[in-house]
C-alpha cells in the first residue's frame, strides 16, 4: 500500500513540478509530509528544523565560499545534526506526552535546499498544497 502510494506521490509531484515549474520542497518531501499529516508536531518540527538549517547555511555561506553542487550535501548534513539534537534534547524541554519530532532525517535538509533555491514562500505554499492533495488522494484511494 505504501509502495503504491509512494509511486503515485512521486509521479504527482513530478507532474506538478513540470506544469508550474515550482518544486514543492523536493520530489519526496510532500510524500513524507502527507504520511505524517495526522501528527502535526512532526510537521511543525520538520518546518522548524528546515528554517534552522536554512539560517545556519546562510550564516556559514556568508563566511565561506560554497559551491552550488555542495549546497544540498551541506544542508542535509546540517539538518541531520539538527534533527539528532532535536530528537535527543527536545523531549527534555517539553513534557513526555508531547513528542516533538521531525518527518525523517533528511527531509528538512531537502526542504531547506529547495527554499534556498526558489524562495521560502513559493516552496512552503507549493509544499503545503501538494501535501494536502496527496493526503486527500491517500484517503480516497486506500480508505474507501
Amino acid at each position: 500500500m505504501i509502495y503504491t502510494f509512494s509511486m503515485i506521490a512521486i509521479f504527482f509531484t513530478s507532474i506538478v513540478n513540470a506544469l508550474i515549474q515550482i518544486t514543492p520542497g523536493g520530489i519526496i518531501v510532500p510524500l513524507y509530509l502527507s504520511l505524517y499529516i495526522k501528527e502535526p508536531e512532526r510537521l511543525i518540527g520538520t518546518l522548524c528544523v528546515s528554517f534552522m538549517t536554512l539560517l545556519i547555511y546562510r550564516i556559514i555561506s556568508s563566511f565561506f565560499l560554497i559551491e552550488k553542487k555542495k549546497t544540498l550535501i551541506i544542508m542535509v548534513l546540517i539538518s541531520t545534526i539538527l534533527t539528532y539534537i532535536w530528537w535527543k534534547f527536545m523531549p527534555v524541554v517539553f513534557p513526555t506526552d508531547f513528542l516533538f519530532k521531525t518527518a525523517g532525517w533528511i527531509i528538512p535538509g531537502i526542504l531547506a535546499n529547495t527554499m534556498n533555491r526558489q524562495g521560502i514562500i513559493k516552496t512552503i505554499i507549493s509544499c503545503i498544497s501538494c501535501t494536502l492533495i496527496l493526503f486527500i488522494l491517500y484517503v480516497l484511494i486506500f480508505f474507501k
